[in-house]
Parts: C-alpha cells; structure tokens; sequence
C-alpha cells in the first residue's frame, strides 16, 4: 500500500505553490514551520532552490511527455492501492478536462498530491479552493486557507461568480489564516465561521535584513521611495499629485518608485505634472538593491488603496526607514499613527502632502525615536517566533 497510515499522517502540511521557489508569504512559512510540520511542496520550478530537510519537494515537469509518463505512473499506483480512490478522482478528472492533454496535466498535478497524502492542505489563494477542495470532501484532508489582498479584498467584488464560490466553500474550510483583523471582518461576509478564523501578522526575518539605517538627518534633498508593481491598487496616482503640491511649495524631493515598467497613464502623469526631475522609476531590484534603497531614504511611502499589511512596510520598520501609509487594509493595525509611524485616510491627496511636510520638519532625534518605536513594533508583531508558534498552533488546532 502506497498510502501512508493515519498516525503517519500527522504533522504533514501539503502546500501547492504555483511555481517554486515561490511568495514571500509561501518562502516563511516554509521555512518556520518546518521544525515542527512535515512540509510538502508542490509546484513547477523556477528557479533553484535549497530547502530544510524536511521539506520534501515535488516538480510538476513541464514537458508533456513527462507529465504523461508521470500521469500513468500515479493512475497505476492508485487504482491497485484503493480503487474507490481512483474511480472519484478519475471522474472528477474527466469532468474538469475535456482533453487528452488537460487530463494528463490534472492526473500530473493532482495526483502528485493524492499520493503523497496530507493531513493538511494549505491554500494561500481564496480562488484556488474550488479547485482543491475534493481533498477535503474525498480523502478527509483538512483545508486550511490563508485570507491574503487582492483575493478576499477586491476579487469578490469584482466577480460574482467568485463570491458566490466564497459562500459555498468558506463555511466548510477547517481554519483560516488571516494576515490582519480587517482581512477577517472581509471573509465572515462570506460565511467564514469566526471562531476558525486567527489572525496571525507576516513574518519577516529581520536577521536577514543585512543594513540598517543609522542617519536621520535629512540633506539637501528629501529621499522619498515607494515599492511595488504599477497596479492600480498601489495608489501611485496620489503620491504623485502630493509630491507635486510639495514640489509647488519649493520642497527639493526625490521620489523613487521601484516598480518596474511603467504604464502609459502614470508616465503622461509625471510629465503633465511636471515631475520628471523629481521622480525616478526603477526596474525590479534585487532585495539587497531595495535594502540599500531603504537605507539610503528618508522615508519610505504607502500611498495604496487595498493591501493586506504590505511586506514591504514591515520590511522598512525592521530595517529603520519610517513610513508614512495609507490607512487601507490592515495598516493600522501595523503602524501607530504619529508614534511608530504615519497613517493617512486613502486616496487623500492633500493628507500625504500634510504627512510628508510634517515629516521633513522633526529633527533627526524626533525621526529616530519614530523608527525606533516602530522597530518595537515590528518585534511585538511580526517576529518569526511569534509567527512559528501561532501557525503551528492553528494547525494542531484542526488536526
């Protein structure tokens, strides 16, 4: 029998990732709970990678012939081992693909995890539980899903069919992870059941963040950086028009935005508002470039209108940089407004103008003290220990 036993089943986390290596979300939570938990991940490479021991990786291959040879491997295995296992997962199989390709693919992919069974499947999509979700209702494995951004703060709304998925599925998922307690109140819209619902902040490893910034005297120039992809949700439509009203003040700023390649609409935005030798958009940087960025800045700004907690806020409290945000999502939950940093009302022009002045007028000791209070807080919140302890915890819950 290739299934593992019941008692053998314990402490085996399954996490399909996509692509592997993958999220920074996905990347710590393997490498925290992987002294507790037997991880397995799923997904097809990308790059190389070096996991714990304990982590036992499996590649789903690219190359069709592969996944045809692997495809017939898995049917093999798990039509002698339980029959009734096959017979349900082929006719779920069939059902989802209509050719021969798409039901080699899905024999590859699914049945990679039906025989390396989990007593825990963890989801860190919302949108992918449709998908996955035979593993509970099949086999009796746990699903536990983490409540992230985009999928449970806007997709819903802007897709019916999704939220109406939402409602089906959250009532019956086994635990939920949410990265902020207002990521919770948006999933109990759905169904969520409250009492499965733990809210436990992003982890980052401040041991890896090599620089710190030690300087908070501000030179000729104000240094102010901004980063994430050019998508609407990251707000960069009223940083812009704040810094252009600062401009108009006579303030000398520079503005870096690390996000890539711009779109049309925000470049005909700097030049129409005449921002060009102001604001310098950098292609996607290397952590350690963004790391000497925050160093090298005098203040790090959130101008988006949707986020969970933005990794790269805790990033900027771990590394000493102080940040002004938005009060989108769970920010306030991050940031102690005009203590450990600074909260403006989103989509508020005139206030991310206020925040920034205010902040150009402290003293070096003034800016300080607030990135040392922040520092405090990111070690209340977002250290790994705390983050180890509560994830292993919420899954004994349901074991």
């Amino acid at each position: 029998m290739f299934f593992v036993n019941k008692t053998t089943l314990q402490n085996r986390v399954a996490i399909y990732s996509g692509e592997i290596p993958s999220t920074t979300f996905i990347e710590s939570l393997i490498r925290t709970v992987n002294p507790n938990f037997k991880v397995l991940l799923f997904g097809v490479k990308k790059q190389s990678f070096n996991y714990p021991e304990n982590v036992e990786v499996h590649i789903l291959p690219s190359a069709m012939l592969t996944k045809f040879l692997l495809s017939l491997w898995f049917r093999i295995k798990i039509r002698i081992s339980t029959p009734e296992h096959f017979v349900k997962l082929n006719q779920l199989i069939n059902f989802r693909a209509t050719s021969f390709s798409g039901r080699v693919h899905l024999w590859a992919k699914y049945g990679a995890v039906v025989v390396n069974l989990p007593c825990i499947f963890h989801l860190q999509w919302g949108k992918s539980l449709s998908e996955w979700f035979f593993l509970k209702e099949t086999f009796n494995v746990r699903i536990m899903l983490s409540l992230r951004g985009a999928h449970i703060n806007y997709s819903p709304i802007a897709d019916s069919s999704l939220a109406k998925e939402y409602k089906t599925y959250f009532p019956k998922v086994d635990a939920f992870h949410a990265v902020s307690n207002a990521i919770k109140k948006e999933a109990l819209k759905y169904g969520a059941d409250s009492a499965k619902i733990k809210v436990i902040y992003t982890t980052i490893d401040a041991n890896k963040l090599s620089k710190r910034k030690t300087d908070y005297s501000i030179k000729n120039t104000v240094q102010i950086l901004s980063v994430g992809r050019f998508h609407w949700k990251k707000g960069y439509h009223y940083s812009l028009l704040a810094i252009s009203k600062l401009v108009e003040k006579g303030y000398k700023l520079r503005y870096d935005i690390v996000a890539g390649d711009p779109n049309e609409e925000l470049l005909y935005m700097i030049n129409d508002l005449k921002l060009n030798n102001y604001v310098k958009i950098h292609p996607k940087l290397k952590h350690n470039e963004v790391l000497d960025l925050m160093v090298n800045s005098d203040v790090f700004l959130l101008p988006s209108v949707e986020e969970g907690i933005a990794n790269v806020v805790v990033e900027s409290m771990a590394v000493g940089l102080p940040v002004i945000s938005s009060n989108c999502g769970g920010m306030e939950e991050a940031i102690e407004d005009m203590k450990s940093g600074f909260i403006f009302n989103l989509r508020e022009v005139k206030e991310i103008a206020e925040k920034l002045e205010y902040f150009i007028t402290l003293s070096s000791n003034q800016r300080r003290t607030i990135a040392q209070e922040a520092s405090g807080q990111f070690e209340r919140l977002f250290s790994s220990s705390n983050y180890t302890n509560d994830m292993c915890n919420l899954y004994k819950s349901i074991l």
